[in-house]
């Protein structure tokens, strides 16, 4: 059977759930709360005689995506959508392609792998669960519809492929410089999942933020070859020459760092490097995806 386009005047447009293409099973019926952006976390603080409150960071709250889509009591030819001639035959293959959907959003013992093509061909994705109840209705022998609520577990959508770049650190230049960070260019949410790669020489390093001046930093030495690997998030991981040296890296905050959207989409964010006693052979790369807010 030949996928029916979700959006037909944009080839390709359309959304994935653990490699399965919606347009498969019927068509999308409505975009409302497809480019929600999450609510955020936190609270700013009252201070005792000062009046107002003091600004504190906040963070990204679990976002929602509600898909509504009819589901036909039809097959797809590859150009309309055709009826089988009895009302018997059309009930049966509408609630085969019902429980094809359910099959897919219907998992509960593990996250949805969620993947999106937005109109200009590019494609996030996001780790998400089904919410709430999944109430389908049926409106006559061929047609239904089903509306769900995906849960973005981590907040936000995330590129697909995942890119690797150098910083242009000068290593004939100052100890502490700002660099840019190429490979999240344009990207409108905070990547805290970056892997950073260090390699040596250096007497000390600090790689932080620099929008907010968090980070992490490690004050031993690095010999020319050595690599520091710090992978903060879930992996929340520091080895050098592959031993562990979580207890000997120091940072602020509740992660190890935390890149900060970047300041328009022709640009990356950027992060302070701090490495005294540099030589030549020093180098900072950071493994990373861009963050979207939808």
């Amino acid at each position: 059977m030949t996928a029916s386009p979700i959006v037909t005047d944009v080839p390709g447009e359309g959304w994935w759930i653990d490699g399965v293409y919606l347009g498969d099973i019927g068509t999308m019926i409505t975009a409302d709360g497809w480019d929600d952006v999450a609510a955020e976390r936190g609270d700013d603080q009252e201070l005792l005689g000062l009046d107002g409150v003091r600004f504190r960071p906040h963070l990204t709250a679990a976002g929602t995506r509600t898909i509504q889509m009819g589901v036909h009591g039809a097959r797809w030819d590859g150009f309309q959508w055709v009826l089988p001639a009895s009302g018997t035959a059309q009930r049966a293959l509408f609630e085969a392609n019902l429980d094809r959907l359910l099959r897919l959003v219907g998992v509960r013992h593990r996250p949805l792998l969620v993947r999106r093509v937005y109109p200009d061909g590019s494609v996030r994705r996001a780790q998400c669960r089904v919410t709430g109840q999944i109430a389908p209705t049926r409106q006559g022998n061929s047609y239904g519809e089903v509306q769900f609520t995906l849960l973005v577990l981590g907040g936000f959508f995330e590129d697909v492929d995942e890119l690797t770049s150098r910083l242009p650190y000068d290593t004939d230049g100052p100890s502490t410089q700002t660099v840019e960070v190429f490979s999240l260019r344009g990207q409108s949410g905070s990547c805290a999942d970056a892997e950073i790669s260090v390699t040596g020489a250096c007497s000390s390093l600090s790689v932080v933020d620099a929008e907010t001046g968090l980070g992490f930093s490690y004050a031993s030495a690095l010999t020319s070859g050595q690599t520091l690997v710090v992978q903060p998030g879930g992996r929340f991981a520091a080895t050098l020459a592959g031993a562990s040296i979580i207890t000997s890296i120091r940072f602020g905050g509740s992660r190890l760092l935390r890149i900060s959207p970047a300041p328009d989409e022709s640009r990356g964010p950027s992060l302070k490097i701090t490495a005294p006693g540099k030589t030549s052979a020093f180098s900072v790369t950071v493994r990373s995806r861009r963050k979207w807010l939808r």
